[in-house]
């Protein structure tokens, strides 16, 4: 029983002395971050049936261009943000 006891309290004494060496780990994640999904709506066309007379088209023409100035703006708008985020990324914090 007293050899027992011995054997058991070298090896928790030699436990105690040896030194344990930290490793540094390093884990890489990819965070997807997507614009917000009022950008990913389609362009609506302000017409849906085809121009029958040169006065319809005339009339029209403001109308179109409306809507393709309101269509281009949603690709303007996620590139701002895209160009927003990827300067967030690149400020680093003071230290």
């Amino acid at each position: 029983m007293i050899v027992a006891i011995g054997v058991c309290l070298s090896l928790s004494l030699t436990a105690c002395g040896s030194t344990i060496v930290p490793q540094v780990v390093t884990k890489k994640e990819i965070e997807y971050v997507y614009p917000p999904s009022a950008y990913y709506l389609p362009c609506e066309k302000p017409f849906a049936e085809p121009v029958v007379t040169r006065d319809q088209a005339v009339q029209r023409d403001p109308v179109w261009l409306a809507a393709f100035i309101k269509c281009a703006n949603k690709s303007d708008k996620v590139r701002q943000w895209v160009e927003k985020k990827q300067a967030e990324r690149h400020i680093k914090p003071d230290a």
